[in-house]
């Protein structure tokens, strides 16, 4: 047999940023901020966590939180220029902070599979945690899993762009991670005495 020419395409791919912000002041003032909203909303707001705490979403438009407030505001030209790298949309610069808030996990706290909706962009920012405190687990949007391939025609040898079902992040001080909204991710157990502390942010384009 003789061949011309060989390729394999990727498509349908899925694109995750994975930034390291190297500015110690301020994770100091992002988690000192939100122990202070911890203290004084101690109820929080529950979606998508077992356990652990997470901020009101009000508190980065009405006021109650400027740090929370500029950094969106900061994240937000990081995020247009993914999106626009990644989808080469028109409407790109239109694109605006939707919802922020922070997250602290202790010791068992966990979050369930989810997606973010009504928005393009999501992003978490690890502002205290190491590896032994809960990945983020990404889910392949695909459904056509490593796991479904082992089962019916043997095991993968090796995981590779083309066969992954699942992809996991660990949390690290400084850690900015940007991913389409409608990826469906967990957040594994922290085993640990030490808080996870993270703040999650929600990206999108106004309807016209």
């Amino acid at each position: 047999m003789k061949i011309k020419s060989e390729e394999i395409d990727s498509l349908f791919a899925t694109p995750i940023q994975d930034i390291v912000i190297d500015d110690e002041e301020l994770m100091q003032s992002i988690e000192d901020e939100t122990y202070r909203l911890m203290a004084k909303f101690p109820d929080g707001q529950a979606v998508s966590n077992y356990g652990g705490y997470q901020t009101p979403r009000q508190v980065w438009w009405n006021g109650e939180s400027k740090i929370y407030q500029k950094l969106g505001e900061d994240i937000l030209p990081i995020i247009k220029d993914y999106y626009y790298r990644t989808t080469r949309n028109n409407r790109t610069q239109e694109m605006k902070l939707q919802s922020i808030w922070g997250n602290v996990a202790n010791r068992g706290s966990f979050n369930m599979i989810h997606i973010h909706p009504s928005s393009q962009v999501s992003a978490i920012l690890y502002v205290k945690g190491g590896g032994e405190q809960g990945d983020v687990r990404f889910h392949n949007p695909l459904g056509l899993t490593s796991r479904m391939l082992e089962l019916s025609c043997g095991e993968v040898e090796e995981y590779t762009d083309y066969n992954v079902d699942r992809w996991y992040v660990s949390p690290m001080r400084g850690r900015l991670v940007i991913f389409p909204s409608y990826i469906p991710h967990d957040v594994l157990v922290n085993n640990t005495d030490e808080d996870r502390i993270s703040i999650a942010m929600n990206f999108n384009i106004p309807l016209l």
